[in-house]
């Protein structure tokens, strides 16, 4: 936080901090996904900030869709100056669309983490920080599409029974 930006910001000045990670899952042999979409889940966000400032902070990622297929995007105001902010917010994930990237053989997906902190006039000390947390907890599936791998399937004969979507009928 102690950028240039922010050492010669006056009380009352907004410095943006933007923040790109990368969530990557690798699959099986040569498999890769386009696109899944999600049948429901939560998505649980929680927010604390330790910052003697205001701010806002939007988390956001161009790969994760709404269920109306725009981009996923959620905004926090941090309305305490006390360095004493928290927020849990739960959202929902029913039909949304995740559409990872594909480098070498790991698909991942960004999430954006924008924060705007208001200058209070406070010190920002050594130890403060903003801490994000994204859970995605019980989510089902409606379907995924990519390129699934030859595999063998049948080892001898007789019956094979097909479980793949079982839990998500």
């Amino acid at each position: 936080i102690n950028t240039p930006a922010w050492l010669s910001a006056e009380v009352g000045d907004t410095v943006p901090f933007l923040k790109r990670e990368s969530f990557s899952f690798k699959l099986d042999g040569r498999d890769r996904l386009d696109s899944v979409t999600i049948k429901e889940g939560l998505i649980e966000i929680s927010v604390t900030s330790t910052f003697k400032h205001e701010g806002i902070l939007t988390v956001s990622s161009s790969q994760i869709l709404d269920a109306q297929r725009d981009t996923f995007s959620t905004r926090f105001t941090i309305s305490e100056a006390d360095g004493n902010f928290s927020e849990i917010r739960d959202l929902s994930s029913d039909r949304f669309m995740v559409k990872p990237t594909m480098l070498n053989d790991t698909n991942y997906f960004e999430m954006n983490y924008f924060l705007e902190l208001i200058n209070s006039g406070s010190p920002v000390l050594p130890g403060d920080f903003c801490l994000i947390t994204v859970t995605w907890t019980n989510q089902k599936f409606y379907s995924a599409y990519g390129f699934f791998d030859d595999r063998e399937l049948v080892t001898e004969s007789g019956f094979l029974e097909f479980s793949f979507f079982e839990e998500n009928a």
